[in-house]
């Protein structure tokens, strides 16, 4: 709802995994997918994803 509102660039956050930020990203959802406290927790996360 909040997308079709902005007509920016948005950036998602809270609660996503790596799949629902793809799904996310692929459905036009966001154009960016944050991971803030997975990140935090996983100072590792972009290898885990990779």
């Amino acid at each position: 709802m909040f997308r079709s509102m902005c007509k920016h660039k948005l950036i998602a956050n809270t609660g996503y995994t790596r799949e629902s930020g793809k799904t996310a990203l692929h459905q036009g959802l966001a154009k960016l997918i944050s991971f803030g406290r997975p990140f935090i927790a996983n100072p590792d996360l972009p290898e885990r994803f990779a």
